[in-house]
């Protein structure tokens, strides 16, 4: 693929794949936090409400097109890109990956269909549109130890997921907060993104777990302390670095 062609890459395809590369200018929309003015008379200048949340974003993108010679007609191609932007899988987001934002990736779903516009017999330009979350994750992370210390230098807290593989109780210290664990049978991961704590999918450990107000074990911006006491021969996270869009 030509290093100057910036793709949308999805669910193991890229737009490249269908012919459409990105136009230029292309503007990254950016988080918006939730404030809420209030206007009181005889007041000058309005009251704030800090909604403490950022508002989805909406991301619409464009592409030049040269029809594959692979689609005889508009409409196959047409088919193909819409069915490659709206897999099975419902009711989540869905990781979408574009160059210019490297080395995040959105968190985002299709919200609204393909536009065409042909304007020659191969040529053309499509605009899809993303909503998406207010942060960008970084990249997918293989597990790997967990150090007696970490430092996030991102402004957003991370939602690691941590595995533990070993026997019986088990607390995780972070920052001084203390996650207990008990009576755990051979693996247990705690997945700060999903709020779940399970051995496998289909094994949920919840009823083992006591956390502090019910809160997961994240990490903070700056620098963390971590420390895991038990019978383990594996402690192990993917950090899931954020920021925001």
């Amino acid at each position: 693929m030509d290093d100057n062609i910036v793709s949308l890459k999805f669910d193991g395809k890229t737009s490249s794949d269908f012919g459409c590369h990105l136009q230029y200018p292309t503007q990254i929309v950016h988080a918006k936090r939730e404030i809420t003015p209030t206007s009181v008379p005889g007041v000058s200048g309005d009251y704030l409400s800090d909604n403490y949340r950022y508002s989805n974003i909406t991301q619409p993108l464009t592409f030049f097109v040269i029809r594959p010679a692979q689609y005889e007609t508009w409409e196959q191609l047409q088919f193909a890109f819409l069915d490659w932007l709206t897999p099975s899988f419902k009711n989540k987001y869905s990781k979408f990956y574009l160059d210019l934002i490297n080395p995040y990736h959105w968190l985002a779903y299709l919200s609204e269909a393909p536009t065409w516009t042909i304007s020659g017999i191969d040529t053309a330009t499509v605009t899809l549109t993303l909503n998406c979350k207010p942060y960008l994750v970084y990249q997918d992370e293989k597990f790997e130890p967990v150090p007696s210390s970490v430092i996030s230098n991102e402004k957003l807290p991370a939602f690691p997921l941590w595995r533990i593989v070993g026997d019986g109780d088990f607390t995780l210290s972070i920052n001084e907060m203390e996650y207990k664990l008990n009576n755990i049978d051979g693996e247990v991961f705690i997945d700060t993104t999903r709020f779940l704590v399970y051995k496998s999918l289909n094994e949920f450990r919840g009823m083992n777990a006591i956390f502090p107000n019910h809160e997961f074990p994240v990490l903070n911006p700056g620098t963390n302390s971590i420390k895991l006491v038990g019978n383990y021969s594996k402690f192990e996270f993917k950090p899931n670095w954020r920021r925001l869009a």
